[in-house]
């Protein structure tokens, strides 16, 4: 039982740094896109990501009164 609890989690640990090392990857491209395409920097790039994801979370003025 114990051996079976280690490789599951090892396998999970896997997949999970699997997603990690491709998000990471995806996310160094679209830097050096952005840096290509608009001659943004890395911290540029980075800020207008969380900027967006900001404005996606917030509740609009329509959905706040609803």
């Amino acid at each position: 039982m114990k051996l079976k609890t280690i490789l599951d989690t090892f396998i999970t640990d896997k997949k999970a740094q699997k997603l990690a090392d491709h998000a990471h990857e995806l996310s160094m491209q679209l830097c050096r896109d952005a840096k290509f395409i608009y001659g943004l920097e890395e911290d540029e790039v980075i800020e207008t990501g969380f900027s967006f994801i900001e404005q996606k979370q917030a509740p609009t003025a329509q959905s706040a009164a609803a």
